[in-house]
């Protein structure tokens, strides 16, 4: 029993698609089809530039923005700094006028306290004298009225003196405090300076791409040429690695694939090498897939013959018996992309397995 496949030649580790970063022009292309580039070659130079209807560069003025922004932040971190000096001189006058006040108020203090003791004294000698009436009632309390006008003015003058220490606390508080919040106020700026930084080095990735080869290898299936617009959704090119091994990815029809095997041998015709005159190649089934392949692994296999369109096609991968193939006398290298038409031999059976075979796919033995 043989079942009919379609396919093509490609890498075992598969072909490197090289895209691009954003969408952009292609102003040079510096490779062909089948040319051979080390690793770091220069492949494509793309603009991302895009011009206004006056003709101003877009990206070009985005950066120019940007830097603008960031030598403003720049002057923010200067103004800046020279505020939080000023506020830090201000802070300290307030501080040593508050220290000049608080030790004022001491001195009145303690001699508003001395006058209050003398006044205190005095009354009550007037009290006393009253009492032997050698003073009158009036003079005693002229000397008591006295006395409480120098008592209101000592608490006075202890308000004060609680105010100006409150004040002077909240100045030091606010001397403990500036350093820290001087400091987050500069780095929110240097944070902002830095992210202009980011934004400009991408702002000026965008206006020009200098694509390079990854790996060292041979270009194929280029789809971009001089002045086409890209975009990150399609290849530039594909490279197929230096050294790579080939294999033939095959499709086949559902009604196939549940009896492919791995280890099943595979008769392969390459449509570049026509086997009427160069014979079948030879391979082995590695895997096949169980679940139906994309839409996007089928372009560029042709139909398969005797297949619906619509009917599901499954992959499979074959390991060819050999990377070349003998033509005029010659070995020629098989090449990546090579189409194939293959047919794939299910093992042999006796008669008394067909006979079998209805109990078989009930019962899964013999």
């Amino acid at each position: 029993m043989r079942s009919a496949a379609i396919g093509q030649l490609m890498p075992v580790e598969g072909l490197i698609r090289i895209l691009p970063k954003f969408s952009a022009e292609v102003r040079e292309k510096r490779i062909i089809e089948g040319q051979h580039v080390q690793q770091g070659d220069v492949l494509f130079i793309l603009s991302g530039e895009r011009n206004y209807a006056v003709g101003a560069a877009v990206q070009s003025t985005i950066s120019a923005q940007i830097q603008t922004r960031r030598l403003s932040l720049s002057e923010d971190v200067t103004r800046t700094a020279a505020m939080h000096r000023a506020q830090l001189a201000l802070l300290k006058r307030q501080e040593n006028s508050l220290l000049e006040v608080l030790g004022k108020l001491q001195s009145q203090i303690e001699a508003r306290k001395a006058r209050v003791a003398i006044f205190e004294k005095a009354a009550r000698r007037f009290q006393s004298l009253q009492e032997q009436s050698f003073v009158s009632a009036a003079q005693t309390q002229e000397k008591l009225a006295a006395l409480l006008e120098e008592q209101a003015a000592l608490l006075s003058l202890g308000r004060d003196y609680e105010v100006s220490t409150r004040e002077l606390s909240e100045v030091r508080s606010n001397l403990a405090s500036l350093p820290l919040q001087q400091a987050k106020e500069l780095a929110a700026i240097e944070r902002s300076i830095e992210a202009t930084k980011q934004e400009f080095i991408e702002s000026e990735s965008r206006r020009q791409e200098v694509v390079t080869a990854p790996v060292s290898g041979t270009v194929t299936v280029i789809t971009a040429e001089a002045g086409q617009s890209v975009d990150p959704s399609r290849p530039l090119v594909s490279i197929v690695p230096d050294n790579s091994q080939l294999e033939a990815r095959l499709f086949v029809g559902s009604k196939s694939v549940g009896f492919i095997r791995n280890g099943d041998t595979v008769k392969l015709r390459y449509q570049a090498f026509p086997y009427q005159k160069f014979g079948h190649a030879q391979g082995t089934v590695l895997s096949v897939s169980r679940a139906a392949a994309p839409s996007g692994e089928l372009g560029g296999v042709g139909n398969l013959p005797g297949v619906s369109p619509s009917e599901p096609l499954y992959a499979v991968r074959v390991c060819l018996e050999r990377q070349d193939v003998l033509a005029y006398g010659k070995r020629e290298p098989l090449v990546t992309g090579m189409q194939v038409d293959a047919d794939i031999l299910q093992s042999a059976r006796h008669l008394h397995e067909w006979v079998l075979d209805p109990l078989y796919s009930i019962t899964g033995r013999m």
